[in-house]
């Protein structure tokens, strides 16, 4: 996608430490407006760790552009959850589709905050319904659904309808960890 700045490519794939360093992509932690054909969209530029990374997973956002994955309900920010309240929270992109990158060594790409989105979600849903921290690392559920309320997230609804575990399309506004509030 492409639009307002020019080359800007949000999901052209992750991309190693010697391509970051060669000039590819921005620094992390900055943010990416673009608006193309009446759709607005917003991206944080981030840095991951070595793994495997799947397109559409929730992630939790540093102030530094930082990530990790926002794992199952009730992890603590310790143990790489979202157990801090207002954490920053966006949905990692790099495809169109469903799928997963392997990075051997630090990786950078974006992790997108607002606008229409594809996201991994694990349970039914409901257009409008609100998601947030699924059962599983990185995977979006209804908060119906959720057996606790550790995993409330507020700025993330479904915008179509899933009766099993899909990519879905989400809409984001600008994503946070609210606990049980």
């Amino acid at each position: 996608m492409t639009g307002g700045i020019i080359g800007f490519d949000a999901y052209e794939g992750l991309f190693t430490k010697a391509q970051r360093t060669a000039g590819k992509g921005r620094t992390p932690g900055s943010v990416v407006s673009v608006r193309k054909s009446g759709d607005s969209k917003e991206f944080v530029a981030v840095q991951l760790a070595s793994g495997n990374w799947s397109n559409g997973c929730l992630v939790r956002i540093d102030s530094a552009g930082v990530l990790g994955v926002a794992t199952t309900v009730g992890a603590t920010a310790s143990a790489g959850g979202v157990g801090a309240l207002g954490q920053r929270l966006g949905l990692l992109v790099f495809s169109t589709v469903s799928a997963i990158q392997t990075m051997a060594g630090t990786a950078f790409g974006y992790a997108q905050v607002f606008g229409q989105a594809g996201a991994q979600v694990v349970s039914a849903t409901v257009a409008g319904m609100a998601l947030g921290i699924g059962g599983s690392a990185g995977i979006l559920s209804g908060q119906v659904a959720q057996a606790s309320a550790t995993g409330a997230v507020a700025g993330i609804q479904a915008v179509a309808s899933a009766s099993t575990q899909a990519f879905s399309t989400v809409f984001l506004n600008y994503p946070e960890f609210v606990g049980g509030v």
